[in-house]
């Protein structure tokens, strides 16, 4: 066939070959900024279609993967992009998942906390009283996307720390205590620029924006479990509401 076009009914399907480039950009195959191969080229190499790469590329896109710059051609996103939809039961972890992303996540610490006036108003938690302090980093690939800084109401999560260190995610710790399922409740999103500690922490610029979102979750009675603050990095995630 002329064109570089293939036979549809051997060609390979866009999603094969959305996971295939994944695969090689995962990999570094084409390398960090790196471009990738054209059209034409694509087609020729998958035995694909132009609609197929086309549509494949589109999806790359859309992840964050890589950028299609007009006249220029395609390339490997610098920094990886994570898309997070926030809703009312989105799981960091489980997008990741869903998207081939490895997970991976962090403990810097986990400690008991006397809960002050905007803790206690959250958790719903009398004077006096504590919380159980832990603060990780969340990975993507073995890149730093994320610092979080959460809090659980005591006494109900007394203990909490064993399971939180056993498990790869808040949420399969969650289950191990009961906590089955739980939702979003409320979320506040600025951007503005990292402290220095934060910088640090996520391995960028101190002129590069960062997301900082704070939320509170609950259980299916509604009762307030964890209460938060998430700081993304603008150049690694994508938030959409």
């Amino acid at each position: 066939m002329s064109n570089g076009e293939v036979d549809n009914s051997t060609a390979l399907g866009w999603r094969e070959i959305a996971s295939r480039l994944r695969t090689a950009i995962e990999n570094n195959d084409f390398g960090v900024g790196g471009q990738i191969p054209t059209e034409v080229e694509l087609m020729q190499k998958l035995g694909a279609t132009r609609y197929s790469v086309r549509r494949a590329l589109g999806a790359l896109q859309q992840s964050g993967l890589i950028r299609i710059e007009q006249g220029r051609g395609t390339f490997v996103h610098d920094a990886y992009l994570v898309s997070y939809q926030i809703a009312r039961r989105a799981r960091f972890t489980d997008v990741l998942v869903a998207n081939n992303i490895t997970p991976g996540q962090e403990i810097l610490t986990i400690e008991i906390v006397e809960a002050d006036d905007e803790i206690r108003d959250f958790l719903k938690l009398r004077r006096g009283s504590f919380a159980m302090f832990m603060e990780l980093l969340g990975y993507a690939n073995g890149q730093i996307v994320k610092h979080d800084r959460n809090y659980f109401p005591l006494p109900r999560f007394e203990g909490f720390e064993k399971a939180l260190r056993a498990s790869p995610s808040v949420t399969e710790a969650l289950a191990t205590v009961g906590v089955s399922d739980y939702h979003r409740v409320s979320t506040s999103i600025i951007g503005r620029l990292p402290t220095a500690a934060e910088a640090r922490l996520l391995r960028q610029l101190p002129s590069q924006p960062i997301f900082e979102c704070q939320r509170l979750d609950a259980d299916e009675s509604n009762d307030p479990i964890i209460y938060g603050t998430t700081v993304f990095s603008c150049e690694r995630v994508r938030l959409t509401v």
